[in-house]
């Protein structure tokens, strides 16, 4: 059956043509692939020698910027165990390839990077180490919120720790701030806020963990908006955990005002509190650490804590942003132990949202001496009583002495006598009372009232030979409240008569 030729349009098989080449041109064509396979030979033998390494280029820098030089590279590709070390300061030829590399450098820590493709000439390592310091921050943060002012003062609190068993670190010279806040100025204060005289000297001990406070100064042309703070670790890498973002606000407009801080005032009458106003109402930002003080003076200085005479909060005043806050400064005069005086001074009010820190307010009080409203009384101030002789019998009458305190202050009574102011001298015969509930302090508005007694104490005092009508006085001693050893004296006079009875005379 003969062979069958789809494309042959079903006519039988072709016979074959025979082609005979000439030997020289076979000749040439088998020189031909033979130089064609040498040159291949050769290209790849060149390559693999010449062409297959790539020029690494190595810039090594530690976290500050600075270049450093000392120090090597070793390398090694991968699925390999030998290495190839190199000094930073080498030129350095590697194969194509895979490698992971470790940088060491001098003082500094181990730096590894693995799996790099090296396969473009020439190939460039560029690569920031980290010094071998055992400082680390644990935390970091602004104590009074996160909006500012440009020229205020701003304190935040680091934590910091050492882990380093020999080594203690400066903070000066070890911590830093960058960010935006890379060129303000900053120092460190105690937990009293005072500023630390030698910054220098501050330093973490070795295997301590300690919180430290920090003062910021924002510039004063510092422009408005998100700021951003990062702490660091000078020559370790920035950890980015503390990244910190405030806001600096326009310059608030506080305004503070107080009434009634100059009066004249009379010891013993009504006083006038002295009310502050602290005007938030122009700004966003709410205050949080306002405080009140007083520095004052008294010209009298017989007038011992004068501070004691206001009543204030003394603790931190909170004013709501677009708001007013009212603060009442409560006046209250001593009843005893104060003098005519002059008192000056200020009202001091402190806050870190104040341009600078603080307002003050004068203050100028003056206490007079006033009127001293004190009376005595006798309930009854005309007395007679009885004698008889036969029996040395008296009879007994009684009276009251009424001490009157009119002043809104208390009265200190010394002392209370009886006198006999005429020719008769037996007024203290007469008159019997109790001396310890006549003296001492009668409260303000107050009245003590003193038993008397009118009856013959001794008859052999007496004079008995016919009825006498004498005329006596009870003076009561009083402490001036507002001058030192001055006594005040008030006298009041009763009249009393001693009548005789007698036996009857017999009947002649």
């Amino acid at each position: 059956m003969p062979e069958f030729d789809p494309f042959g349009g079903g006519a039988g098989p072709k016979p074959k043509k025979s082609v005979n080449l000439n030997p020289a041109i076979v000749k040439k064509i088998k020189t031909i692939v033979i130089l064609l396979i040498i040159i291949g030979v050769l290209y790849f033998i060149i390559n693999q020698i010449f062409f297959n390494f790539i020029d690494v280029n190595v810039n090594i820098e530690n976290t500050e910027g600075d270049p450093l030089t000392q120090g090597s590279i070793t390398f090694r590709r991968s699925g390999q165990t030998d290495a190839e070390r190199f000094s930073l300061n080498d030129n350095i030829k590697l194969k194509k390839g895979v490698y992971s590399y470790v940088i060491m450098v001098p003082e500094y820590k181990l730096h590894t990077s693995e799996n790099k493709n090296i396969k473009d000439s020439p190939y460039y390592i560029s690569e920031s180490v980290e010094k071998n310091i055992n400082l680390s921050i644990d935390d970091f943060r602004f104590v009074d919120g996160d909006n500012f002012f440009p020229g205020q003062n701003i304190q935040a609190e680091i934590t910091l720790k050492n882990t380093s068993a020999n080594d203690a670190y400066y903070l000066k010279e070890n911590v830093d701030f960058v960010g935006d806040a890379k060129d303000w100025e900053h120092y460190y204060i105690t937990t009293l806020g005072e500023k630390i005289e030698n910054q220098e000297t501050l330093a973490i001990s070795p295997s301590v963990t300690r919180k430290y406070f920090i003062v910021f100064e924002i510039p004063e042309n510092e422009e408005i908006g998100e700021k951003t703070i990062y702490p660091k670790i000078n020559y370790l890498k920035i950890p980015e955990t503390f990244k910190t973002n405030i806001n600096i606000l326009d310059t608030p407009e506080i305004k503070v005002s107080c009434i009634n801080t100059k009066e004249k005032y009379v010891f013993g009458e009504e006083t006038k509190n002295i009310v502050c106003e602290i005007d938030n109402s122009k700004n966003q930002l709410i205050i949080n650490d306002l405080t009140i003080s007083l520095d004052l003076s008294s010209d009298e200085p017989k007038n011992e804590n004068v501070d004691d005479w206001f009543r204030y909060t003394n603790e931190e005043v909170l004013v709501s942003s677009s708001s007013k806050k009212q603060e009442v400064i409560e006046l209250r005069m001593p009843t005893d132990n104060v003098y005519p005086t002059k008192i000056t001074g200020e009202i001091i009010f402190e806050s870190r949202y104040f341009v600078d820190d603080i307002k003050t307010m004068d203050l100028e009080l003056t206490f007079e001496e006033p009127e001293i409203s004190f009376e005595i009384d006798l309930s009854n101030d005309n007395v007679s009583i009885e004698y008889d002789v036969s029996t040395n019998d008296s009879e007994m009458k009684y009276t009251t002495l009424e001490l009157n305190n009119k002043n809104n202050f208390r009265i200190n009574v010394l002392d209370v006598n009886v006198l006999s102011p005429g020719l008769i001298e037996d007024c203290e015969n007469l008159i019997y009372y109790d001396l310890s509930i006549a003296t001492g302090n009668i409260l303000q508005r107050q009245v003590n009232n003193v038993p008397i007694t009118i009856t013959v104490l001794e008859s052999a005092l007496l004079d008995t030979s016919k009825d006498i009508t004498r005329q006596c006085s009870v003076k009561v001693f009083v402490e001036n409240p507002f001058r030192e050893d001055d006594v005040l004296e008030y006298v009041k006079h009763l009249t009393i008569t001693t009548e005789i009875i007698r036996p009857p005379e017999p009947e002649e």
